[in-house]
C-alpha cells in the first residue's frame, strides 16, 4: 500500500486497518509522507532513456522494491483542492521515469480515496490513467 495519509486522516487510517486485517497475507504500507523525497520530476527527460535519476533520495527504491516488486498495489490517499496531495502527485510524477516499461503487467492495482471524487471527473480519469 502506498499512502499519504496524515495523523488527521481517520477515514484513511481506517481503510488502510481493515483492509491490512482482511488480507491473508503480509501487507507492507509506505506512508509518503515518512519518506525522503527530495523533489519533484523536473522533466528533462533524461530519466526514461537511460534511468538515471536526477535525486538521491529513496523514492525510486521505494517503487522498485514495493511496488514494482508487488503483486498487487493499493494506492491510498485523500482528495485535496480537487486534486491528489503534493506527496502523491510528486510520487506519481517522479514514476515517469519508467517510461514506457511494461512496470505493471500482470500486477492488480486497486485505489481507496477518501474525498469527493464522484464530483471530480477530470481526477477520476487521471486516477484510471496512472495504473
Amino acid at each position: 500500500m502506498i499512502t499519504d495519509a496524515l495523523e488527521t486522516d481517520v477515514s484513511l487510517d481506517n481503510m488502510i486497518e481493515i483492509f491490512v486485517k482482511l488480507m491473508p497475507s503480509e501487507v507492507k504500507v509506505v506512508n509518503l509522507n515518512e519518506t525522503d523525497i527530495k523533489g519533484g520530476c523536473l522533466g528533462c527527460l533524461k530519466c526514461a532513456v537511460t534511468n538515471i535519476r536526477f535525486y538521491p533520495d529513496e523514492l525510486m527504491n521505494i517503487f522498485e522494491k514495493a511496488i514494482v516488486e508487488a503483486d498487487a498495489v493499493v494506492y491510498v490517499y485523500k482528495v485535496k483542492y480537487r486534486y491528489l496531495s503534493a506527496r502523491m502527485k510528486t510520487f506519481q510524477d517522479r514514476a515517469f521515469y519508467n517510461g514506457h516499461r511494461p512496470v505493471f503487467l500482470e500486477q492488480q492495482q486497486a485505489c481507496f480515496k477518501s474525498g469527493p471524487l464522484r464530483q471530480l471527473s477530470i481526477l477520476r480519469q487521471i486516477i484510471e490513467t496512472i495504473s
